[in-house]
């Protein structure tokens, strides 16, 4: 039975691996003996220097950022070449008469799938996900496995990540066990790895924070802090993403939020003190708890992170614009501090003049905008926009 290691690629996930696929240096047999070690199948893109799908392909959908973090998560990559000395006697078994032909191959080189003919980049993807889908016997036989106690963790990576492929229930059941089941030896191996931090617990709410704690160093060695920072981050956010979709039936409570995000404490205590308060207003904002927001909002802007991050202030104020008329005032104390920390920045202006005439204060709005003319030129890309409102303005003053 095919069973291979795989990381879904989740969009809140930070990319872990460089731009574009990221090619396997070395031989046929080398590709092999390496993705055995890994776990996983082999992606071989097979072409000739003359084709021109080809070169377009390596041009255009293998430099694509999410392609490569698809494709250097799951696979080991190789091109070869079948003009070569190598590729003609591969082409002895695997009878290439189309170029590009692209194979995903089992670390014996059996074939999983053969796909001929040029592929875009989403194209590609589809490609890669289908050589990664189980088929249904194989997911019955692993519930089976699992049901009767099978708790091995090679086992239990492969279980959990053909859960989440497939969309089934029952991950933070095999999450659970595999957190239980798992010894420091094992934490060693590439694949167990990538099952944790590559693992998305949208869907069933679960993660063991702890594992991430316990093997901070662990994880730093292969991916680099900042990229495990992402990751933790990519997590701490879909537990509680997951917890404001209604499909989901579950909440996640402020005490939850803080619990989670105090593993981010222990992992990087100076940046969990200056972008807590950025966390939590996300995460208020999401629930609708606005009070909670303005909150969070007004202690990060009083801190030194905060105190000068304009661009918050500006999101935070238009948020609030939209809500209710009730907030207007904090809207006018929050753009009054953009207008006075970021000279020649034309989007407090323009809020404050839609807010008085929201308020069907237009001499108001108008005193706005003069002040906004003063800096702006007419090759300004936001002369237009001004315009705009100075001739909604002029008729509205002119009633």
């Amino acid at each position: 039975m095919r069973i291979v290691s795989f990381i879904l690629t989740f969009y809140f996930s930070a990319s872990l691996f460089s731009q574009g696929i990221s090619f396997f240096e070395g031989s046929f047999d080398e590709a092999k003996e390496h993705a055995a070690k890994e776990g996983k199948l082999i992606f071989m893109d097979s072409y000739a220097k003359w084709c021109g799908p080809c070169k377009r392909m390596a041009r255009d959908v293998f430099t694509v950022e999410e392609v490569g973090d698809f494709f250097n998560a799951n696979f080991v990559n190789l091109k070869m070449d079948m003009e070569t000395e190598e590729g003609r006697l591969l082409n002895k078994t695997y009878q290439v008469a189309v170029y590009p032909t692209l194979f995903v191959l089992d670390s014996d080189g059996e074939i999983i799938l053969r796909e001929k003919g040029y592929r875009d980049a989403r194209g590609l993807l589809q490609v890669g996900r289908k050589a990664l889908l189980p088929s249904e016997s194989e997911m019955l036989d692993m519930a089976d496995r699992f049901q009767s106690g099978e708790y091995d963790v090679l086992f239990l990576v492969d279980y959990l990540q053909a859960l989440q492929l497939t969309g089934e229930e029952g991950q933070s059941n095999v999450m659970a066990k595999l957190a239980e089941n798992m010894s420091p030896s094992d934490m060693q191996i590439d694949k167990v790895q990538q099952a944790f931090l590559g693992y998305n617990p949208v869907v069933s709410g679960y993660y063991p924070t702890h594992i991430l704690r316990n093997y901070k160093n662990v994880f730093i060695d292969r991916v680099g802090q900042e990229a495990f920072e992402e990751a933790v981050l990519s997590i701490l956010r879909a537990l509680w993403y997951g917890a404001t979709q209604e499909q989901y039936s579950r909440f996640m409570t402020p005490e939850d939020f803080d619990s989670y995000y105090d593993v981010f404490k222990s992992i990087n205590s100076k940046r969990y003190k200056s972008e807590v308060y950025l966390w939590k207003m996300a995460f208020t904002e999401a629930f609708g708890d606005w009070e909670g927001y303005l909150k969070a909002a007004n202690t990060y802007f009083k801190s030194k992170a905060g105190k000068n991050d304009v661009t918050t202030l500006m999101s935070a104020s238009w948020s609030l614009y939209h809500l209710d008329s009730s907030y207007d005032d904090q809207v006018l104390a929050w753009t009054n501090r953009v207008m006075e920390s970021s000279a020649g920045n034309s989007a407090p202006y323009f809020l404050q003049a839609y807010l008085f005439m929201r308020q069907q204060n237009y001499i108001k709005a108008d005193e706005v905008m003069d002040r906004c003319m003063v800096f702006l030129t007419e090759d300004s890309p936001e002369y237009k926009d001004a315009s705009i409102i100075n001739k909604l303005l002029e008729t509205q003053l002119s009633r």
